[in-house]
């Protein structure tokens, strides 16, 4: 039988509690004035498409991100204090992904830790011929190879590599979850891995 093993996704042995997820799930429901919507951008695009939205069109399809909230500091202290994940704390955002996200490579973020909070989704990753890097490729799926396809155990931690194009698909539902950059503390994916291999587990 082969064994699936991933490249670009990598579970981590280290997961959410019960009361840090609904934790998490009420400061982003107290927060809905402070999110904004991110777009990845088109190929003769020159910057990232951030657009602040109103607490009415929170449903609308695509990517909303809630990254700075009175006291956020303390609040996350709180829950994740002396945890594998406390000395990048700052780097944590909450996320809401509405219908999946068409297939992109993000700009300025090149590694994170992703835990999916709630929601049932694919993560789906490819291989362009011509890649570019923070880039959408909603209108190049042509030139997209796939790669490998994962279903996130909700609740757990993965180690993620955002350079490489990936989409969310055949969503459910919302997908809610938390992502915690790693680019200013690890110089590739690779980096990143070799720190947490301890912690990896596939």
């Amino acid at each position: 039988m082969e064994i699936f093993s991933p490249q670009h996704c990598l579970p981590i042995n280290f997961y959410i509690t019960p009361f840090q997820k609904q934790a998490l799930l009420d400061c982003w429901a107290s927060n809905l004035d402070r999110v904004i919507q991110v777009e990845a951008r088109d190929l003769d695009d020159d910057s990232l498409d951030y657009k602040k939205i109103n607490k009415d069109k929170i449903k609308e399809y695509g990517f909303f991100l809630l990254h700075n909230w009175p006291s956020k500091k303390k609040f996350l202290k709180d829950l994740f204090s002396q945890s594998i994940i406390d000395p990048y704390l700052n780097s944590l955002s909450i996320q809401k992904m509405t219908l999946g996200i068409e297939p992109h490579s993000d700009l300025g973020r090149t590694v994170s830790l992703l835990c999916i909070l709630e929601g049932d989704a694919d993560t789906v990753f490819y291989q362009a011929e011509t890649f570019d890097i923070g880039t959408s490729y909603r209108n190049r799926l042509t030139e997209l190879k796939f790669v490998e396809k994962h279903k996130l155990e909700l609740g757990r931690f993965y180690l993620f590599n955002n350079v490489e194009i990936h989409s969310v698909e055949n969503s459910l539902s919302n997908r809610i979850g938390i992502s915690i950059d790693l680019t200013s503390h690890f110089d590739s994916f690779l980096h990143a891995k070799q720190h947490f291999k301890f912690y990896i587990n596939y």
